[in-house]
């Protein structure tokens, strides 16, 4: 089993997945500058309070 951390949640819903014409999955570093620019302002929001609180609740988890 394994779990990840969704960070953004606090933000609603969030998508990183970028695509190319051929509904191919494409790297962040190659989408149109707008899209990029939102993703790094998502990522701004993001405090090293949050994550550390986050990947802490992850690893209670465990002994639930």
């Amino acid at each position: 089993m394994a779990i990840l951390p969704n960070l953004y949640y606090r933000q609603g819903e969030v998508s990183y997945e970028a695509y190319d014409e051929k509904s191919r999955m494409i790297s962040l570093h190659n989408v149109e500058k707008t899209k990029s620019d939102l993703v790094n302002e998502q990522r701004r929001r993001l405090s090293n309070e949050m994550i550390v609180a986050d990947i802490a609740e992850i690893l209670s988890y465990r002994g639930r």
